[in-house]
């Protein structure tokens, strides 16, 4: 898959979720988003929202040289692991699907792949 589609990537070992441009430029480069979870099919989406709901990320303007958007999260990296039987020594990157209609992008975790830099 190329760098174009929305995608995110998980780094256990270090307890972060790193959420790719490319999926904020599916959902038309929203100033906020906020992740959904579905532990039974082991879902994740990303989300645009607005700025009043409690429970949003912000995204970081975009720097073509620097731009990163990683969530650090102990709780979101354990519960993850748990549920997806990762390894929490490895780095798991997911491509997902636009669902325009609901401004979110969906990632199925079940068909995660280790990623390993070559």
């Amino acid at each position: 898959m190329s760098s174009n589609w929305p995608g995110i990537s998980f780094q256990l070992q270090s307890n972060r979720m790193y959420i790719f441009h490319s999926t904020i430029m599916a959902l038309d480069d929203p100033k906020f988003i906020r992740l959904l979870f579905n532990p039974e099919k082991r879902h994740l989406a990303v989300q645009a929202c607005a700025k009043w709901i409690p429970e949003r990320f912000v995204v970081p303007r975009y720097e073509p040289e620097t731009w990163a958007f990683p969530i650090s999260s102990l709780p979101l990296s354990k519960m993850l692991s748990e549920c997806c039987d990762w390894e929490k020594n490895k780095t798991y990157r997911v491509f997902g699907e636009l669902h325009k209609d609901f401004q979110l992008v969906e990632f199925d975790l079940n068909q995660a792949i280790i990623y390993t830099e070559e």
